[in-house]
């Protein structure tokens, strides 16, 4: 006997439920937008507010008195807080070049205008000379430009001391250099011309010496 099996109805199938849809509110949409920009804005305000810098000019390497100043000694930097006498502007940093310096600047400070003159070196009525100072010539301290030296003649190595004491050409230095092969230094001092020519034969000679005196204002 054959049995027959009725197919089977299949059922509805029923779909999963569609998710709700958001319904966009345009005021709260807009009210958003506004305040990221404001606060984008207050932000930028906050940030120009704060930098009072300004650029400056600066000692790219330790001024001392008495140099004349070139463009390697300078640069430029953003400082705060310091009034206008205390610095000059980076925009006159050409100007100051060639100009002498009157006081000493540390290398990364400010040079305010009136750190440098316009004086020439060396001055009316003055000379410099160049002195070749062995070692045992010239002091091993710091010589600092527009201190006061003298430059003393010495005797020859088989000479007697000398019966007086004597009281050399009274100078200023202007700069100094060294040789590090020889050890050997060569002074520029300042001197009143009448008295140049003598200090320039003492010095082809070989027999000075600079002394550097307590009130040179070295400290």
């Amino acid at each position: 006997m054959t049995t027959s099996i009725a197919p089977q109805q299949s059922g509805t199938t029923t779909g999963a439920a569609a998710p709700p849809r958001l319904r966009r509110r345009p005021a709260v949409l807009g009210m958003g937008v506004a305040l990221v920009a404001a606060g984008g804005l207050t932000a930028a305000w906050l940030a120009t507010s704060a930098d009072t810098s300004t650029p400056v000019v600066v000692a790219a390497a330790p001024v001392l008195r008495g140099q004349v100043l070139t463009a390697e000694q300078l640069t430029t930097a953003q400082v705060s807080g310091l009034s206008p006498s205390a610095v000059t502007p980076s925009e006159q940093l050409p100007s100051l070049v060639g100009m002498t310096a009157v006081s000493d600047v540390p290398a990364g400070a400010p040079i305010p205008r009136s750190a440098v003159s316009d004086a020439a070196v060396p001055g009316p009525g003055e000379a410099v000379v160049g002195i070749l100072l062995a070692p045992g010539q010239v002091p091993t301290v710091e010589l600092k430009p527009g201190s006061g030296v003298r430059i003393v003649a010495t005797p020859r190595s088989q000479d007697d001391p000398p019966p007086t004491s004597p009281t050399g050409t009274a100078a200023v230095l202007v700069s100094t250099s060294t040789d590090e092969s020889t050890g050997h230094t060569v002074v520029n001092v300042a001197v009143p011309a009448p008295q140049a020519a003598n200090l320039a034969a003492l010095a082809a000679t070989g027999r000075a010496a600079l002394v550097l005196d307590a009130d040179s204002g070295t400290s």
